[in-house]
């Protein structure tokens, strides 16, 4: 049995480099694939709020509002579409 380690793991998963242009899964921008090898943020930490606060401040920013009220949801899509929906 082979021993796996970094080398033989990175090997194994690699694959060739291809432009992706149809609507399913597209090629990632290097800075987006650099920035997944970051280590986690916790929803808990407080950084995590600075960042939340400063994109609440763009976002009013970009919707020209002044309201306190601009919600980001730490959240998938779908939670925020399932937020957005009355419920009865």
């Amino acid at each position: 049995m082979e021993t796996l380690n970094k080398a033989t793991m990175e090997e194994m998963l690699s694959t060739p480099n291809r432009l992706l242009v149809g609507a399913g899964p597209g090629n990632l921008d290097p800075r987006v694939a650099r920035a997944l090898t970051l280590p986690l943020l916790s929803h808990l930490d407080p950084t995590f709020w600075e960042i939340m606060d400063s994109m609440a401040d763009l976002l009013r920013r970009v919707f020209r509002t002044e309201n306190e009220a601009t919600l980001l949801l730490p959240a998938t899509g779908m939670a925020g579409m399932e937020t957005s929906s009355p419920t009865s």
